[in-house]
């Protein structure tokens, strides 16, 4: 589902809905020079060839290449043609302000925590003039594809985007890879959200998972556990910095840290008929007298577990919070993860870097905002 709050652009080309036909033009010549194909001090190939290539007329061209004159990206010399400028002379961006920025995120029906945080960036957003764009990507590589496109027709001016989850950290990076080589394409600033991507250019907003897993898991030893146990799910990118954490700190102490102290749990979300399954998975788990529980909805489930089974796992449990649960002072330790302020540091700073005011971002650099998780 797509939410919008103005009307789109006229659509003008067959080729890029959206986009006036010297656009798409401008922007393809844009993206050769900045991919360096056309490198600095080159000719570009004349009026006649670009309007054989792009089936058009001498007009057009004409249109797109004054564009990039404007933008610093080639300079025309009479009688001898158009030739590319040196990076340091581009403008930062063709785009001219709409005043709507996306936001690519899972579906807030899918739990409290992302209401609250897609609330929270539009709170941020709105609070600096800006109105949101939603896309709901369901998990789905295809609408999130599809929400880039959509979004850059609505005339954006930048793009919040939830790196979507996968079944393996190699998945993860090239499928999720794949989405934000369709941002760049759009040449509009983006910000990630809760997630880390290799070699990503891109500016981000995570917290300190690895800081705060490694500290429950201090607690979860100190309260007397010597065979932890961490309970966890195989598609979520955002608990592997915990899972990490706990191992590492267990090795540090020298207890049990291998692989099969992560009772892993497969598929993308747990739903009230896995109780069984997760039943019958403790009941053959490795001998545990802790558990490590790395978000809400794990636990929530551990309790759903007991309440239906009839069965109490009487040890030292530390969990992660991030929206309310029941039996909230059962655990001896939690980290309190800041939902609402997770979110509206992910549309501030998309905002601030719309309107220039985040130090240091001069030239596209990025910036990468780590939030503190409190111990409670």
């Amino acid at each position: 589902m797509l939410l919008w709050c103005k009307v789109g652009m006229g659509r003008q080309s067959a080729g890029y809905p959206g986009k006036f036909l010297y656009e798409e033009i401008r922007d393809t010549i844009r993206q050769r020079i900045e991919s360096s194909r056309y490198a600095t001090d080159e000719r570009l190939p004349s009026t006649r060839s670009f309007v054989e290539e792009f089936s058009t007329t001498p007009v057009t061209i004409n249109r797109a290449l004054a564009d990039l004159v404007e933008s610093g990206h080639i300079r025309r010399i009479a009688k001898s043609g158009s030739f590319v400028n040196d990076r340091s002379q581009w403008s930062v961006s063709l785009h001219k302000k709409t005043g709507l920025v996306g936001i690519i995120a899972f579906d807030n029906n899918v739990s409290l925590y992302w209401t609250k945080v897609v609330e929270a960036m539009q709170d941020a957003l709105e609070a600096r003039g800006y109105h949101a764009v939603i896309g709901y990507s369901d998990h789905s590589y295809d609408k999130a594809h599809a929400y880039v496109d959509a979004l850059v027709d609505k005339g954006i001016d930048g793009l919040i985007y939830v790196p979507i989850d996968d079944e393996s950290r190699e998945a993860y990076q090239h499928n999720n890879q794949a989405v934000c080589e369709r941002i760049e394409a759009a040449d509009i600033p983006c910000v990630l959200f809760d997630r880390r991507l290799k070699n990503q250019r891109f500016s981000s907003v995570t917290a300190d998972f690895y800081r705060a897993g490694a500290t429950l898991a201090r607690r979860l030893i100190a309260a007397g556990s010597k065979n932890p146990l961490c309970i966890t799910l195989d598609y979520a990118q955002a608990l592997w910095e915990r899972e990490n954490a706990f191992l590492n700190t267990c090795a540090e102490a020298g207890l049990p840290h291998d692989r099969s102290r992560l009772l892993r749990f497969k598929g993308n979300r747990l739903q009230p008929e896995d109780t069984q399954r997760i039943a019958e998975h403790l009941a053959g788990a490795p001998k545990f007298d802790g558990l490590f529980v790395p978000n809400s909805t794990l636990y929530s489930a551990l309790l759903r577990v007991e309440e239906l089974t009839g069965t109490r796992y009487d040890v030292p449990i530390v969990t992660f919070r991030d929206i309310e649960t029941a039996a909230s002072d059962r655990p001896v330790a939690r980290a309190l993860q800041p939902v609402y302020d997770f979110g509206y540091g992910a549309g501030d700073l998309l905002a601030r870097m719309l309107d220039a005011d985040v130090p240091g971002t001069s030239g596209g650099a990025a910036v990468h905002l780590v939030l503190p998780v409190p111990i409670e």
